[in-house]
């Protein structure tokens, strides 16, 4: 698979963990948790595009796809692709994670947001009760649920946009 980012020569203090191409799983772990520790310091710095290429490139090295591990690397770049304002990759990333790990209330997070960008509303209604049904304590799904229920309806035999 074709990385969907510029490339190590864009971002040369990280060429090194760019450019890798482990063979084993032990050295691909050794180096997605690089990636991560990376992408973090990019996400601190809100280096967006930076944070992107990082956690695309654990995504394509991860050794366990389909995990908890990968659920949460596609929900971090998901955050990264929202905060470009990419909302359809991002969006596509928060349904990677949810697919990866049901209990992921992040990724569902990321997916409301997303979709409340892409003004599907009653995707994002769906999104956030799922992330309600994870936490039913959690003060902010509940008010973006409120809101993506409110911004959502319209007066039709529709209901939902």
């Amino acid at each position: 698979m074709a990385s969907s980012f510029a490339g190590p020569s864009r971002f040369g203090m990280h060429s090194d963990v760019l450019s890798a191409t482990p063979e084993d799983d032990a050295s691909k772990e050794r180096l997605v948790e690089e990636l991560k520790s990376r992408a973090k310091v990019s996400v601190g710095q809100k280096n967006w595009p930076e944070a992107e290429a990082l956690y695309t490139k654990a995504i394509e090295v991860n050794p366990a796809p389909g995990t908890s591990a990968a659920a949460a690397l596609h929900g971090n770049r998901s955050m990264a692709r929202f905060s470009m304002g990419n909302f359809a990759q991002a969006l596509e990333d928060a349904n990677e994670a949810v697919a990866a790990d049901a209990s992921y209330s992040k990724g569902f997070y990321r997916k409301g947001q997303a979709c409340s960008k892409l003004n599907r509303f009653s995707e994002a209604v769906a999104a956030y009760t799922s992330g309600v049904a994870l936490e039913p304590e959690n003060k902010l799904f509940k008010k973006l649920l409120k809101k993506a229920e409110e911004v959502g309806w319209v007066p039709s035999s529709t209901g939902f946009r």
